[in-house]
């Protein structure tokens, strides 16, 4: 389960840090404090146990709260539902855009 949640995690938030490292805490324990630090590509590894610290990341409301935000974001593909919510969005500035003078390229993930 780690590792699938871990890619999750680096995917949604791979456009905040393109190096492969991002930390999560708002949301990841839905209101309850959390720290996380994920890694992916060259900073893969450069963690390793014991060397990140967090003021609430490692207490069992905080895993319990955070691992069950996680259950539902998998369960009820709250990703797969954000991207195409995102490519709905875009798509609908971009036509509104359409041949706006002025406007050359749009920009972003799609």
């Amino acid at each position: 389960m780690r590792h699938r949640t871990h890619r999750q995690m680096v995917r949604f938030s791979a456009h905040r840090h393109p190096a492969g490292r991002d930390d999560a805490a708002k949301g990841l324990g839905s209101g309850v404090p959390i720290g996380a630090c994920l890694t992916a590509g060259k900073a893969t590894g450069i963690f390793q146990p014991g060397n990140h610290g967090s003021t609430f990341g490692g207490n069992p409301l905080a895993c319990t709260a955070g691992l069950t935000t996680l259950n539902i974001v998998e369960q009820d593909k709250l990703l797969a539902h954000a991207e195409a919510s995102a490519s709905f969005i875009r798509q609908g500035i971009a036509t509104a855009l359409q041949g706006v003078i002025g406007i050359r390229e749009m920009r972003g993930q799609d």
